[in-house]
């Protein structure tokens, strides 16, 4: 709804009446009883004015001086209430500026005596001589009349602002209603989601404690910890880790997983809880100037990720024989190692905080798995002084399993090849034979890798690919 007649109007008559109040008796202790009352009413009309110039702070209108998203009923209310308001005002303003009109004509018609006499001054001599002979109001009315008239704007104006309380405390009981029913149907359908979810902690004896259902009175004693972390992990059920939550009765750090939870919960699970926490973490990571596995910055790009999906492949370690990289004719193998990890990241915006850093990653995902090497530091040298390798593994990638010789074989990857942190050789379509000492180690390795090849391409259905162009959205 607008107005001809704003808010700021209120100001200037508020301004215009506090004026007229001090000339009609400033300086004038003899003034007569009806300037005193006369003055006394123009002070009401500032306060009530006031008032209504704070119940609309922040450029507000009377539409949403009780709230923006309002019932048809409210809004028909509100219009009533703007129409009479904008009536109320420019009645008001009219009186104001007939005694401004005034004001300025008897104060023209008097000669100064006095270099240092002010109008305001001659203004009230020629008042308290003639005042009855002058029409106060546009009906030629006298003091009376111009009193009662300033009279009826004040009520008025103090009875428009008690229908705006009112409106506006009714609008917030009907929201904190409507907020509390949604926030029990939010609970309850909380509750349905997560009743079968397990919780398993580890790092706790015995090693791992299972939960279901109502883990309130069970997890109490665990807290996030500077260094927690969530990720996705890889397997045939959906599950998550939570990486270093505090025990804090027992003051050590474990691990949590979280797995059962309900289809239809999933994708809001993941938006408000892992990547939002996983975001918050890495952006603390970042201000204190670290990079690790969980989160990391690219030195070329300046591209920050954050771990999105592990594949726990560590414990393939323990029987690692050996590992060949096969280019051509040319072949490479190490035979120590002190650990293997299977991982794959996302991008995120490097200035978290920024209000100029508002576009989102068109897809955040990368198109590939990293499965990361580290050889052991007292190897032979002479093999090179290659301490780390990183073989991206993607949705196409085609891998075989041998039984019969415990190996892994992964064909055509790209290896990137790493020393003291900084990468030393990057080579295209590698081969790469992987060696256990047992089947059952050789065959979890593969699932491990075939589960992330199968995340990958159900990433790749869900975000247009570097070579693909939105054409239509529906």
């Amino acid at each position: 709804m607008e107005f001809s007649l704003g808010i700021g109007d209120a100001y200037l008559m508020s301004k215009l009446a506090w004026n007229v109040a001090q000339v009609l008796t400033k300086g004038r202790k003899s003034a007569p009883r009806e300037f005193h009352e006369l003055e006394d009413q123009l002070y009401s009309l500032v306060a009530a004015l006031s008032a209504l110039e704070k119940a609309f702070d922040y450029h507000d209108t009377p539409n949403s001086a009780v709230g923006s998203s309002t019932p048809q009923t409210d809004l028909l209310e509100e219009e009533a209430l703007g129409g009479t308001l904008k009536k109320v005002l420019q009645s008001c303003g009219g009186t104001l500026k007939h005694l401004e009109k005034t004001m300025k004509k008897y104060g023209a018609m008097v000669e100064p005596h006095d270099v240092n006499e002010t109008t305001m001054s001659r203004w009230a001599k020629v008042l308290a001589k003639d005042y009855k002979k002058i029409a106060w109001t546009t009906e030629k009315g006298n003091l009376d009349s111009l009193r009662s008239q300033l009279m009826i704007h004040t009520n008025s104006l103090d009875l428009i602002l008690g229908v705006i309380s009112n409106s506006r405390t009714k609008r917030i009981e009907r929201v904190l209603h409507e907020n509390s029913h949604m926030m029990k149907k939010i609970y309850d359908w909380f509750n349905e989601s997560m009743k079968h979810t397990e919780i398993e902690v580890h790092g706790v004896t015995p090693p791992a404690t299972i939960f279901e259902g109502d883990h309130s009175s069970a997890l109490y004693k665990y807290a996030f910890s500077p260094f927690t972390f969530p990720f996705s992990l890889v397997g045939s059920q959906k599950s998550w880790m939570l990486y270093k939550v505090a025990d804090t009765l027992h003051n050590t750090m474990v691990a949590i997983i979280i797995r059962n939870v309900a289809l239809n919960y999933i994708q809001e699970f993941e938006k408000t809880f892992t990547r939002t926490l996983s975001e918050a973490k890495a952006e603390l990571m970042f201000s204190r100037s670290m990079n690790n596995m969980l989160a990391h910055i690219e030195t070329h790009t300046q591209q920050a990720y954050v771990l999105n999906l592990r594949g726990n492949v560590s414990s393939a370690g323990e029987d690692f024989e050996s590992i060949t990289f096969t280019v051509g004719t040319r072949t490479y193998r190490r035979s120590m190692i002190k650990g293997i990890d299977l991982l794959h990241y996302r991008a995120v915006k490097t200035e978290f905080g920024s209000p100029s850093s508002t576009t989102e990653v068109q897809n955040p995902f990368c198109d590939y798995a990293e499965i990361l090497l580290f050889y052991d530091e007292t190897e032979d040298t002479t093999l090179g002084d290659i301490s780390r390798n990183l073989l991206q593994v993607r949705s196409n990638t085609s891998m075989s399993f041998s039984e019969q010789e415990a190996q892994v074989t992964i064909r055509k990857i790209k290896c990137l090849g790493y020393s003291n942190e900084a990468c030393t050789s990057t080579i295209e379509s590698v081969d790469v034979n992987v060696q256990f000492a047992r089947t059952e180690t050789a065959r979890g390795f593969y699932d491990k890798l075939e589960a992330m090849r199968l995340e990958l391409f159900a990433l790749s259905l869900e975000y247009p690919q570097k070579a693909e162009n939105v054409v239509l959205h529906l």
